[in-house]
């Protein structure tokens, strides 16, 4: 039975190797998505950027958590071109120029529970560690009564 044991603690060991890129993943992307409408966004002749101030920070300054930009105008076409950080203002490309037009924005932002906030960095880590203590242990135990 001691055989057996070691072999349930080393795949215990292989399971948690094996998903600890996920466990990583899972953990880092502590984030909600939010809406925010923004009316009145008017592009001059020849131009075809607007701006708009999101109500919360963009999950780790990326575009790429930028989920969608609907616009009330059927001739736009926006896509997120650059955000600033200090003043959370979203740079929007593609608008049709000369039009004012509403555009609703649904984005990823970071989670605001600070104890969470704070143990979740490490929570894929912890648990990978877990796992391979107790494999380990467990193959020893079954190991050394085998």
């Amino acid at each position: 039975m001691g055989k057996v044991g070691a072999v349930f603690g080393i795949i215990i060991v292989m399971i948690a190797l094996m998903l600890s890129p996920m466990l990583l993943t899972a953990f880092d992307s502590w984030s909600y998505t939010d809406s925010t409408t923004i009316a009145a966004i008017t592009t001059g002749v020849g131009v075809y950027t607007g701006n708009a101030t999101l109500g919360y920070e963009l999950y780790s300054d990326n575009l790429d958590n930028v989920i969608s930009i609907n616009s009330t105008d059927s001739s736009d076409t926006p896509a997120p071109a650059s955000y600033s950080h200090s003043t959370k203002a979203l740079a929007i490309d593609g608008l049709a120029a000369s039009t004012t037009r509403s555009l609703t924005i649904e984005y990823r932002t970071e989670r605001d529970d600070d104890v969470l906030a704070t143990l979740a960095p490490f929570m894929g880590v912890l648990i990978i560690i877990f796992l391979i203590a107790l494999g380990a242990g467990v193959a020893f135990m079954s190991w050394k009564r085998g």
